[in-house]
């Protein structure tokens, strides 16, 4: 199927099944863990904990890996040559010759010496009572990965003029995505909670967290845009917001007969107003990070990040302008750009969920349910990241969608019997 690759077996050059990757022996997972009463009582409680954890990579890219490597299966793409005159025609898709440059065969393996990924897990909890009802708790926690899996182009070339196969060390071979490790990450939390259990009709549960998470590639999905260097790649966890709350409640309203306000009421007007609950959900959090980056249309010069050249904040960022689109510029040709990944917050998100029901008792075996359910009940825009491309200086800057949908009401009743 591709007879320009060098195609062996294992067996053909001494390796049996013991030889592909070797064993990780160095697996110790210690745990330990305390909980201490200073006062001798439930009113501060001093909890904590460490742990050593491991990844299973490798082998969840076995099987699909396997699938996608020579002879099984291949891909090869076309580069088009250097200039305005197209190469890459319907007529002539697959051209040969001095029409364009075909890319080879890429192929995928994984590191003969691979480690499973470890992460150090650690936790410090402060906890205590307020009332019969009422908890409050401070917990700061820690994770440390090492020996992370990372993606790297082992045969991508250093970014020069003219097509990319033609440069590349291994040959024939397109691009070698070698999976080794190569990557850190680590990520720091204070988290503050406060709980109220189910009392004189009201629960509800606060959590908010501050973090701090750095990484490399993303979680084991990309590789590095510079396989010279990939500590470019290392900045803030794209999908982590630096803060971030989340409350829900049930509350009983303290209307009807029994309940605090109207309490005499009976029959009719009983039924209509009272017995009455409400719940919801209140989630804030700050913007995700972003990176500012530019798209290449030079060959040879792959796609990277912008170069920063100025101060990107701007005094009342808004949907028209969230950074200062000038304080950024295309770095030189064939080199990459010096801006740091992820360093660039988005919008944040605001949502209230919120539910009103009631229990109609129409006899002692049937029940009727009623509710309603209002999502993104104040009908609050959360907006998405800006657009982040400087190749496209119209828009870059500027943000063209939300990631929150608008206000739905949705009514039910259930009968239960």
């Amino acid at each position: 199927m591709f007879p320009s690759l060098p195609i062996v077996s294992g067996s053909s050059v001494g390796l049996n099944a013991g030889n592909y990757i070797g064993n990780d022996l160095t697996r110790f997972s210690p745990r330990l863990g305390f909980a201490y009463t200073p006062l001798g009582s439930n009113r501060l409680v001093v909890r904590g904990g460490y742990g050593v954890y491991y990844d299973y990579m490798p082998w969840k890219f076995g099987s699909w890996w396997t699938a996608l490597q020579p002879p099984w299966s291949g891909s090869v793409s076309y580069e088009p040559q250097a200039g305005s005159t197209p190469t890459l025609t319907f007529d002539n898709a697959f051209p040969t010759g001095a029409g364009s440059v075909p890319s080879a065969v890429s192929v995928y393996a994984v590191a003969r010496n691979y480690h499973y990924p470890m992460s150090n897990e650690w936790n410090f909890t402060l906890e205590s009572q307020l009332t019969n009802d009422t908890a409050v708790r401070a917990t700061y926690f820690g994770v440390e990965t090492e020996h992370a899996g990372a993606f790297f182009n082992l045969n991508d070339p250093v970014p020069a003029a003219g097509p990319v196969q033609p440069r590349r060390p291994y040959q024939p071979f397109g691009s070698i995505t070698l999976v080794e490790n190569g990557e850190s990450r680590n990520e720091q939390s204070l988290q503050l909670a406060l709980t109220r259990r189910f009392s004189t009709g009201l629960s509800f549960d606060l959590e908010y967290s501050w973090t701090k998470a750095l990484t490399g590639s993303l979680y084991d999905q990309t590789a590095p845009v510079d396989n010279q260097n990939i500590r470019l790649d290392r900045g803030n966890d794209p999908n982590i917001r630096h803060h971030d709350l989340v409350a829900n409640y049930v509350y009983n309203l303290p209307f009807g007969n029994g309940q605090r306000y109207l309490s005499t009421l009976r029959g009719p007007l009983d039924a209509i107003l009272g017995g009455w609950a409400t719940s919801g959900i209140v989630t804030l959090g700050s913007g995700l990070p972003f990176s500012v980056g530019f798209t290449s249309s030079v060959v040879g010069w792959p796609s990277s990040r912008a170069d920063k050249v100025g101060n990107p904040s701007v005094p009342n960022p808004s949907i028209l302008q969230w950074f200062n689109s000038a304080a950024f510029t295309l770095p030189q040709q064939f080199t990459f750009g010096n801006s740091a990944p992820y360093s660039l917050f988005g919008p944040g998100i605001k949502n209230w969920d919120m539910s009103v029901f009631k229990t109609f008792r129409m006899t002692e075996r049937f029940r009727l349910e009623f509710r309603s359910d209002f999502f993104n009940t104040l009908n609050h825009p959360s907006f998405s990241n800006p657009s982040a491309n400087i190749s496209v200086p119209t828009q870059v800057g500027q943000i063209f969608g939300t990631t929150s949908s608008p206000r739905s009401i949705q009514f039910a009743l259930r009968l239960t019997f």
